[in-house]
């Protein structure tokens, strides 16, 4: 219910929560990281995911980055583990990152991240 009214506020005011405005950064970032190859962001760059099998889900699987597993619930809550999940929620959702410039990404981030709850976001 609160989560409701606050969606209600954000679209009224056109304020977007300090959550949402992380993770479109975040985002960006990894963007540069990984599609434009900015030289001082390689240290955030997220390790690739292996492919185990061939099919036709793995063809726009190359950008997808690999998920560490844990149990603790800090861990699960840190940058590389929480930007890998969003990263490849949002890779699977959008059509081609690859060819975007910058500005796209932005754009198709804040859209992609307003429709997401924010209990998605942290799984």
């Amino acid at each position: 219910m609160a989560a409701q009214q606050q969606q209600q506020q954000e679209e009224q005011t056109g304020v977007t929560s300090l959550e949402h405005r992380r993770d479109v950064s975040a985002l960006v970032v990894q963007h540069k990281a990984r599609v434009l190859e900015v030289s001082h962001l390689t240290s955030l760059r997220l390790p690739a995911r292996a492919v185990q099998r061939e099919s036709r889900a793995t063809t726009s699987s190359h950008m997808l980055v690999h998920v560490h597993r844990s149990h603790s619930r800090q861990h699960q809550r840190s940058y590389t583990a929480r930007i890998a999940r969003l990263w490849n929620a949002f890779t699977a959702a959008t059509s081609d990152t690859r060819t975007m410039t910058l500005q796209q990404v932005k754009v198709a981030a804040h859209r992609w991240r307003k429709t997401q709850t924010p209990t998605l976001a942290l799984c």
